[in-house]
């Protein structure tokens, strides 16, 4: 009799549905990262959380802000070009870079040039807001992956 009890309890724990509670914080961004160049050393992902004014203005990252005037919402490292995704996040809008951190220091250098690429809608065009507000990103974030070529002396 004992060990019909156990072994029912053990069932539930174990076997039981867990609901799933939403929260706050429960969207998900995913994407790709794919390269134009051989890439030896990890890849880091940084996830910038983007201001948005009480109008609904969204403040777009700039040069300056990769270059140490932000800090980076979440980062994540990944070995080589694949799959990653940002779990657990709040609403917001969001902006992605990648690049191929060669002096394993975490964060973007140009001497030597490291590869590197963000997220935008439009081929060339500058870095794109990923709006999270309403729900998980429905368009795939796709970043490439560019060694730039240094302005000769």
């Amino acid at each position: 009799m004992t060990n019909r009890i156990l072994s029912a309890a053990l069932a539930l724990i174990f076997f039981a549905p867990y609901p799933i509670h939403a929260t706050k914080e429960n969207r998900i961004l995913s994407g790709k990262i794919v390269s134009t160049v051989p890439i030896r050393k990890s890849i880091v992902i940084h996830l910038f959380r983007l201001d948005v004014s009480a109008s609904g203005k969204v403040s777009l990252l700039t040069k300056s802000d990769l270059l140490g005037g932000k800090q980076p919402f979440r980062t994540l490292q990944i070995q080589k070009p694949g799959d990653f995704s940002f779990r657990g996040l709040p609403p917001g809008v969001y902006s992605v870079i990648a690049f191929e951190d060669t002096d394993a220091n975490g964060n973007i250098t140009f001497d030597p040039p490291e590869a590197f690429g963000w997220y935008n809608r439009l081929d060339g065009s500058r870095f794109s807001a990923i709006d999270l507000r309403g729900g998980n990103n429905k368009e795939p974030v796709r970043i490439v992956l560019r060694r730039p070529v240094p302005f000769p002396h």
